[in-house]
């Protein structure tokens, strides 16, 4: 535990045997998967780095990269609460970086890994990973191939004033999907490196839902049957080119990065849909779309030792273009659609951060970052243009009292910025039955967040932390009624001001050579005021409670197991909705066989806990929802290694802030 950062040693977990980016930071203490979306507990955002370079994915995407990041490749994960002026200001509460592991010397490694994992349906992904050094040259690569279905339930009341609406969704996903990386970097001479990376994936994702929907009035009842099947094609190409340049002896380092991406999503859905068991049209309903986004961006970070302080400071260009082109023909509500939309985001920036000791005892860090963003976006069937430019400043403080070395206490405080993901500007509609339906909006914001953080460590076993956050234009998805039609829109609005008052404490149990733990609690008070009232409660506000215990056990030099329990209680929330409370339970165990053949086996959510579980009200109305997505199973991973290790050099992207938001 660091003054600036809370660090998890992933290497010591026994779950992470087997499993992926998600269930790793699904464990981490501070951190908070629901429903696949992260946060950091008790705040709002959160950016995702690996090796200290920002992912630009969100959604679908985002979830995808990390499920193929196996969990025995990382070494350790960085909760960041207060990013220093050096990153993106993007990210409303903060980073988490994933740590890869690193090897040194002269080797090569061919690493062969299956994983099977079993819920109410089945999937299996297979890995293939080399890498090589020799001298100045370092390769590194892998191939992954994920297959396999799950399941999705999904249930929702709504209480109109005159009628009753219940709707149930099942829902089979199918994955299918091919994800690589390519390395190489070349060491020029001792103080000139260069070198490139890429990362790809193409996968076809089917997704076949049933929605069976009761709606009463003056106790007469009517049922509608919507059978509906998407079908996605998604391409994701990533690429680096970076040197690094020690420029004198003084110490005075210069990082450039060029980064290319591009990412295509197309997206064919149709439905029938029935009314008391008889076609509504004659024909399927449909709603095609396709995505395609490009970002090129150019980084340069300077590392500059003084005498006096150690400064950082550097600048950032990126320039976006998305594509957007739809069509839709709803014959069951009478609504058709035809249009393309295109976007555009340019943004400069600049940094500047000093950091100094003030005598043996106490250090400080000022910081500073400048952005300036031009965007534009364009409907060509409706004719209109929207633009739009603003600047802003992103400072950053930090100051540290260490009396002791095993005392350490600091004082942090940031300002970040959220954006939302490119397809939520798209003024399109997507209708998933003839009651619910997706509409873009061009007009959201970004929020800002002001972070304090008052954080205190004892020994590197126990670390007391004391937060504040305030977020002003908080937008997310908001599910909008009308008791006319009984229709449900969701749309992103720009929906609260929101502040969060919270105290966290983790301590770590190492007394023990065959047992090691940790416990986090986390107790919270939280306000949202709603800025679209009525169509949402006012004000709502409450305390938070959360609990995680996760504990490892070593039966043996080659095999061990353990648990991770976690408990939260009933709370409102930041997003305007009532949260019931969860529990969650996972065992698992490890062991080597014939020295370099790992097996390990997983037991996800033992309780099958909903994934979400909320009762909210929207126009006056109230409404409770609560979903679950094969969560629960049991996972069996087999993993071997030939050859030795070898020196990977990960490097840092630095357009995944525009990838970030794609989805």
């Amino acid at each position: 535990m660091k003054t600036n950062k809370f660090v998890f040693n992933v290497e010591e977990s026994g779950f992470a045997a087997g499993g992926n980016g998600i269930d790793i930071l699904n464990i981490t203490p501070g951190l908070q998967v629901n429903n696949e979306q992260i946060s950091m507990i008790g705040k709002s955002g959160l950016g995702v780095m690996v090796d200290g370079r920002l992912l630009k994915l969100s959604g679908d995407e985002l979830t995808s990269f990390l499920k193929n990041l196996k969990a025995d490749d990382i070494k350790s994960i960085e909760v960041i609460s207060n990013p220093s002026a050096k990153y993106s200001a993007e990210g409303n509460s903060g980073l988490v970086n994933v740590v890869m592991k690193k090897n040194k010397g002269d080797f090569w490694r061919l690493n062969v890994s299956n994983t099977f994992q079993q819920a109410t349906k089945s999937q299996n992904t297979t890995s293939l990973n080399f890498n090589y050094k020799k001298n100045k040259i370092s390769l590194y690569s892998g191939l992954s191939y994920n297959y396999g279905k799950y399941i999705g339930e999904e249930y929702s009341d709504v209480h109109y004033p005159l009628s009753f609406w219940n709707s149930t969704t099942n829902s089979t996903y199918t994955n299918n999907g091919l994800s690589a990386k390519l390395g190489l970097d070349y060491d020029i001479n001792k103080n000139f490196q260069v070198g490139f990376f890429y990362t790809g994936s193409y996968s076809k994702p089917v997704t076949e839902n049933n929605d069976y929907t009761k709606t009463t009035v003056n106790n007469i009842a009517e049922n509608y049957d919507t059978y509906g099947l998407t079908d996605k094609k998604r391409n994701f190409n990533s690429f680096n080119l970076h040197a690094v340049n020690k420029l004198d002896s003084s110490g005075i380092v210069m990082n450039t990065d060029f980064d290319f991406f591009d990412y295509t999503d197309r997206s064919d859905r149709t439905f029938d849909a029935y009314l008391n068991s008889k076609p509504i049209s004659t024909k399927s309903n449909i709603n095609n779309s396709t995505q395609s986004i490009k970002n090129y961006s150019l980084n340069v970070d300077v590392e500059h030792p003084t005498k006096f302080t150690k400064l950082n400071y550097g600048g950032r260009l990126s320039f976006s273009d998305t594509s957007n082109e739809l069509y839709a023909d709803i014959n069951a509500v009478g609504f058709s659609q035809n249009d393309l939309f295109k976007y555009k985001e340019n943004t400069q920036a600049l940094f500047l951060s000093a950091e100094k000791e003030l005598g043996k005892k106490w250090s400080t860090e000022l910081g500073l970052r400048w952005e300036n963003t031009q965007l534009e976006g364009n409907s060509i069937s409706l004719q209109e243009i929207n633009k739009k430019n603003y600047s802003k400043l992103f400072p950053t403080f930090y100051l540290t009292f260490t009396p002791t070395k095993n005392h350490s206490l600091s004082f942090q405080y940031g300002k970040r910025i959220g954006r939302t993901g490119f397809s939520n500007l798209n003024p399109f509609r997507v209708y998933y039955s003839p009651f619910s339906y997706w509409e873009g909006n061009p007009n959201i914001m970004p929020s800002y967040t002001h972070n304090i953080e008052l954080n205190f460590v004892y020994k590197g076993i126990l670390q007391s932390v004391l937060s504040y956050q305030k977020t002003s234009d908080a937008f997310a998805g908001i599910v909008l009624l009308n008791s006319n039609d009984q229709t449900q829109k969701i749309t992103q609005l720009n929906y609260a001001d929101t502040e969060s008052y919270g105290f966290r404490q983790t301590y770590v149990y190492n007394k023990k050579k065959w047992m090691k733990a940790y416990v986090t609690g986390y107790a919270g008070y939280q306000i949202a005021n709603s800025k679209i009232a009525p169509l949402t409660p006012e004000k709502v506000e409450g305390t938070y409670l959360n609990f995680t215990l996760n504990s490892s056990f070593t039966l043996s030099k080659k095999t061990n197991a353990g648990f991770n329990f976690s408990h939260r209680l009933a709370a409102k929330s930041l997003d305007l909705v009532y949260n019931e409370p969860n529990t969650m339970l996972s065992l698992f165990f490890q062991t080597t066989l014939w020295d370099k053949l790992n097996m390990s086996v997983n037991i996800n959510n033992l309780f099958r806990e909903y994934v979400f579980n909320s009762t909210s009200e929207r126009n006056g109305y109230p409404t409770s929802t609560h979903g679950y997505f094969d969560s629960r199973y049991i996972r069996l991973t087999l993993s071997y290694s030939f050859g030795g290790n070898i020196n990977v050099k990960n490097r840092e992207n630095k357009n995944l802030e525009e990838q970030n938001r794609t989805n």
